[in-house]
């Protein structure tokens, strides 16, 4: 299972800035941006509210940032 995208997204919700969460992992803010993007296609949900004070979960990324944090802490234990 490919967790980045997970990653990507806890990040993003602890900096609350994409470029910040960029720079901590490593990436660009375009590809930050682009994955974060990606992944609401994927659930078919808004998980951030963007504005140019950062990004903050909605009440939807708000609700599964649990489920995505276990999931992300799950797969470190096995690796």
């Amino acid at each position: 299972m490919d967790v980045n995208k997970y990653i990507i997204f806890l990040e993003v919700a602890k900096q609350q800035n994409l470029s910040k969460a960029a720079e901590t992992l490593g990436y660009t803010q375009s590809g930050i941006s682009h994955t974060i993007k990606r992944l609401e296609t994927e659930m078919n949900l808004s998980l951030f509210y963007r504005n140019r004070n950062g990004a903050f979960l909605t009440a939807a990324g708000k609700e599964i940032y649990p489920c995505i944090s276990q999931m992300v802490q799950c797969q470190e234990n096995l690796n």
